[in-house]
């Protein structure tokens, strides 16, 4: 994921990743050429089996955005409607996770998510991988930082 921060410029960014069950998620749609077209939250027919990860980067227009949003029928600003802000004024980029990925949005899910962890022995490296990702992302601010001081 690093590698998309160092090249983010402007924009969103989303991450899909195809699921069995899109009905619980955010789905993205996408045309027949691949490009993303509309991103809806927990459809009862859903249009793909492309959930939205909940992993975002966005530009400082993000605060602006969200702050036209109205809220949702549950009394929220929906991230989906963000979303698809973005992708209506063509800049949100959505990238596809080919690799693994957990899910821990239910009780099942997240019991299962901890299981493939512990099972794969991931738990033993996790603080020298946080170490590790906060020292990476930290010298990406800085170069970020010392490149619009300039």
């Amino acid at each position: 994921m690093s590698q998309f921060i160092k090249n983010f410029k402007k924009g969103g960014m989303v991450f899909a990743k195809e699921v069995p069950d899109p009905e619980r998620f955010g789905i993205v749609e996408f045309d027949a050429s691949g490009k993303a077209i509309s991103i809806e939250e927990k459809p009862e027919k859903p249009k793909s089996n492309f959930c939205v990860t909940g992993a975002y980067i966005y530009d400082n227009r993000v605060v602006e955005i969200a702050k036209k949003m109205k809220p949702s029928k549950r009394g929220e600003i929906e991230i989906t409607d963000v979303n698809q802000k973005y992708l209506d004024m063509g800049e949100l980029n959505v990238n596809i996770i080919k690799g693994e990925w957990l899910d821990a949005g239910t009780f099942d899910s997240l019991l299962d998510a901890g299981n493939i962890v512990r099972d794969k022995g991931i738990h033993k490296n996790f603080d020298s991988l946080i170490d590790e990702a906060i020292k990476e992302f930290s010298e990406e601010l800085k170069a970020i930082a010392k490149k619009k001081l300039l």
